[in-house]
């Protein structure tokens, strides 16, 4: 059990199982699909200091558990003792999204709601005994890898066609500008 004793540097005079704290640590990290760096700035130490608490290294001040717990969205109880809400049934606050990320959110729930969609789902469910959910997801990651190929089609398209304009108008421009010539030439 590792101990911070004393309140120098803002320590903390209680009993802690620091190895616990550093393992509850590392849970949150790896929950929230975040790097030692990034916690380590979120919280504004050094990546050192991160990376040794997560061992239970060293000693772990009020204001780091606060601050810990606030910017993670963890119940302190659970984050010092281990009694409380798991990270696993907390909610984490939504992350902003991209103007690309939420086209794509709206597109995915414009295909769920979509009810051909849904009866494709069911059809499909009933015949490999998929459930519901399951066959839904596959229909909308068919669904959506089918417009990314029609967009990618439609390009290509737009290419060729951009590629063919531009030979029609310098094969023009070269034979109007050789016409020229041979008249200039008829004329002396």
């Amino acid at each position: 059990m590792g101990v911070s004793t004393g309140t120098e540097g803002g320590q903390m005079n209680e009993d802690f199982d620091l190895k616990a704290i550093g393992s509850r640590m590392k849970k949150v990290r790896t929950r929230l699909h975040k790097t030692q760096a990034e916690m380590a700035q979120v919280l504004e130490i050094s990546l050192s200091h991160y990376s040794k608490l997560e061992v239970g290294i060293g000693g772990i001040s009020h204001g780091l558990i606060h601050k810990f717990c606030t910017a993670f969205n963890v119940d302190q109880p659970w984050f010092v003792y281990g009694k409380g809400n798991d990270p696993d049934c907390i909610i984490v606050s939504k992350p902003k999204t991209s103007e690309l990320e939420h086209e794509a959110i709206c597109q995915i729930v414009e295909l769920v709601l979509n009810k051909d969609v849904q009866k494709m789902a069911e059809t499909f469910s009933e015949q490999f005994k998929v459930d519901f959910i399951h066959s839904m997801a596959m229909m909308v990651k068919e669904l959506l890898k089918c417009q990314e190929q029609q967009a990618e089609d439609e390009q290509q398209k737009r290419q060729l066609a951009e590629q063919q304009a531009r030979k029609e108008f310098l094969s023009k421009s070269k034979g109007g500008a050789a016409s020229q010539g041979r008249s200039s030439r008829r004329d002396n």
